[in-house]
């Protein structure tokens, strides 16, 4: 069985009972990253992944997030990892920080596999201008239509990929406030000509996870909007 194509909830309960281990999943995942032929990623995590993996032994009951693998769409900072916006402008930055929605799912013990490409600074609906040329609709095998942006890896990712890897996305029209989510470390939807209206989402592959998703990372105290 790949269990990579469970629901999260049925993968948290595999973890709990011990059929399956974090090293386990990542392992499938990276194996299924690296096979992929839509350019769903910006960069795979492959080490920073199983090192974290290794360090999960004792699953947690309470926390559906635990060793679950997720995937971080390449405008959200991630420390000593590369964070492009799928733009030339951004293909040396290596951030310092975690953004914040990345520290809640990595304090949560998810596991990251990979930075996500989207189209060029987050500022598109095509999925066709990022630095590393188009995303495809992992549906479309014939290639012949267009997936849309700005998130086309990260969909592409939880399509072709797996339905247990989760996106920390950017969407618009989502009825939250700077009270409710942290923006820090946002990058380029913020900073480059987005919407201040633009919040998170995720791309959770299955019904029922968002709102799990959505408890994880709202925050008690607003942090600056820049």
């Amino acid at each position: 069985m790949e269990f990579l194509d469970l629901t999260i909830r049925e993968l948290h309960n595999e973890l709990v009972k011990k059929t399956v281990t974090p090293l386990d999943l990542v392992k499938e995942a990276l194996l299924r990253a690296k096979a992929d032929s839509n350019n769903a990623f910006e960069y795979i995590m492959e080490k920073e992944a199983l090192d974290m993996a290794i360090k999960l032994k004792e699953p947690e009951a309470d926390n559906l997030f635990w060793g679950i693998p997720f995937v971080i769409k390449d405008n959200f900072s991630t420390k000593d990892v590369p964070t492009t916006a799928s733009s030339n402008i951004l293909k040396d930055y290596v951030p310092v920080f975690d953004a914040t929605v990345v520290k809640k799912l990595l304090d949560a013990k998810a596991i990251p596999i990979g930075k996500t490409t989207l189209d060029e600074l987050a500022m598109g609906g095509s999925g066709t201008t990022g630095h590393l040329g188009t995303t495809f609709n992992p549906y479309d095998k014939q290639k012949e239509h267009l997936i849309g942006g700005s998130s086309c890896g990260s969909a592409a990712a939880v399509a072709g990929v797996a339905r247990t890897v989760s996106e920390v996305a950017i969407t618009s029209g989502t009825p939250v406030t700077f009270a409710d989510l942290s923006v820090e470390g946002m990058r380029c939807e913020m900073m480059c000509g987005g919407s201040i209206k633009k919040a998170l989402a995720a791309l959770p592959g299955v019904v029922g996870t968002e709102l799990k998703f959505l408890s994880l990372i709202t925050i008690s105290e607003p942090t600056r909007p820049y």
